[in-house]
């Protein structure tokens, strides 16, 4: 249930209140146009390791079609993410078939 995701960034290095956040999203919530949800906690890293067990858009929707990102946030003294960037290309994978 352990996978990793990678990217790769050319843009100017993040702020220290700047971050990628993951994000992962079912194929009925495509459909839908509802909001993708974080993966992961926000990181500085171009790649993490996510164990897609705990993925909310899993534990809501089980094994099917599924779509990543990444984009950039700025996180808030609240310790919320505000996205600051633009979105990173969507990519399919299927999960649990």
């Amino acid at each position: 249930d352990r996978t990793v995701f990678k990217w790769l960034w050319e843009g100017p290095p993040l702020e220290a209140n700047q971050a990628f956040d993951l994000r992962i999203w079912s194929a009925q919530e495509e459909q839908r146009g509802t909001l993708k949800r974080g993966a992961i906690s926000p990181t500085q890293d171009t790649q993490a390791e996510v164990n897609l067990r705990y993925v909310p858009a899993f534990e809501d929707y089980g094994p099917g079609d599924y779509y990543w990102t990444v984009v950039v946030v700025e996180i808030g003294s609240d310790g919320s993410p505000t996205v600051i960037g633009d979105w990173g290309e969507k990519r399919r994978f299927v999960y649990g078939r």
